[in-house]
């Protein structure tokens, strides 16, 4: 069975990329046609009417999230998956609320493509009606409190990363990103067996210990750049985590760079 596909890149190379992923390693998918932006990607799809659409998110005229509303509304049925170089969490949070579940990042890879197109492979057989609905389908097709995926859950760490100065609790990542707290919970369990704020103390530590090991930080300055308010406080936390003062951990790496001279 042959799947029908549009891609909206405005990328020359990403575009290619794609292309010959799709040919090589996707065979039952046809790139029925290609676009440079979300207007043009509209007409095509209601020109050749395909089973999925592969939209980037930053285009010139219409970008991937006007396009994807606007797709929505005119064939509630299509299937579509992002593909994009940013890790963005108000995109994300936008095109799931639209049923957008997989959002790829860029550079796209095989495994990556090909995963992405298997798993939907099942959903456009039910919309067309030629098979069976099977257990799985109920679990991919999921509103934003039950997305379960490595990439959805990489996001989520980005957006902690990115925000570690600021004073994060669990309660306002979850509403942020639009999940519940019991469900983020559940997340962080599964993928790295911390707790939230035990993972969360954990990456400033290791954020911190970078700022120090530079040898152009100060204590009070590495603590706050990792998110710590209370110097002590961040010293305390410093020491359990690594068994050393923020200090003697300086003075280690200073006395092993003199070493290795």
């Amino acid at each position: 069975m042959r799947y029908r596909l549009v891609l909206a890149e405005d990328e020359p190379a990403s575009a290619e990329n794609v292309r010959d992923i799709i040919r090589i390693y996707c065979p039952q998918f046809e790139l029925v046609a290609a676009a440079e932006n979300g207007a043009e990607c509209l007409e095509l799809v209601r020109k050749y009417h395909p089973d999925l659409v592969l939209t980037d998110i930053k285009m010139p005229v219409m970008n991937g999230l006007e396009l994807i509303r606007l797709l929505y509304e005119d064939i509630a049925e299509i299937k579509v998956r992002i593909l994009s170089g940013y890790p963005d969490f108000d995109y994300a949070r936008t095109a799931i609320q639209h049923g957008v579940i997989d959002y790829l990042l860029k550079p796209i890879t095989p495994n990556s493509l090909q995963a992405t197109l298997n798993r939907i492979v099942p959903l456009i057989n039910n919309i067309r009606g030629k098979s069976q609905i099977i257990p799985h389908i109920q679990e991919i097709e999921q509103p934003i409190t039950k997305i379960d995926t490595p990439e959805f859950f990489g996001l989520i760490e980005e957006y902690v990363k990115f925000n570690l100065k600021e004073p994060l609790s669990l309660q306002q990542v979850c509403m942020h990103i639009g999940i519940s707290q019991t469900y983020m919970s559940r997340l962080f369990r599964k993928y790295t067996g911390l707790s939230f704020s035990n993972y969360l103390t954990r990456i400033r530590i290791e954020f911190a210990k970078q700022y120090l090991s530079s040898g152009k930080t100060m204590i009070k300055d590495a603590a706050a750049l990792a998110g710590f308010k209370d110097q002590f406080y961040f010293s305390k936390v410093f020491k359990s985590y690594t068994g050393l003062s923020p200090s003697d951990y300086i003075s280690g790496i200073q006395k092993k760079a003199k070493e290795n001279k």
